[in-house]
């Protein structure tokens, strides 16, 4: 850690590459499905943090569901379908999927430093 803070003392002059690059911030329609949409907006740390809605269309919707990703992974890998190794996971046949079919809709939010947020990686 001592050698870590070193590092970035000593680093500071220098620019610094942005992560994620801008390149991932790109979400496949196959992961946000029909009606998903992205948003991004700035934390008080100054890191853009990105967050996942994928809406329901039912008639009489049921409420919002704010989905949380566990330690050092993101919304996408926690709750979407997987393809198989190094593909992006798809809205078909996930848990978003079931749960907007059943009147929820839900949002993500990959928090800093994990998936396509901004922050220390």
């Amino acid at each position: 850690l001592i050698g870590l803070g070193l590092y970035n003392l000593n680093a500071s002059d220098k620019p610094e590459q942005a992560w994620p690059p801008q390149e991932k911030l790109q979400v496949p329609r196959e992961t946000l499905g029909p009606h998903g949409f992205t948003k991004q907006w700035d934390n008080a740390q100054g890191y853009k943090i990105f967050s996942y809605f994928w809406p329901t269309t039912v008639a009489k919707p049921k409420g919002i569901l704010l989905l949380l990703h566990g330690h050092g992974v993101n919304v996408v890998f926690e709750f979407l379908k997987s393809s198989g190794p190094g593909v992006e996971r798809k809205y078909d046949n996930s848990w978003i999927k079931k749960l907007n079919e059943e009147g929820y809709s839900c949002c993500g939010i990959d928090v800093q430093s994990n998936g396509r947020s901004g922050g220390y990686k």
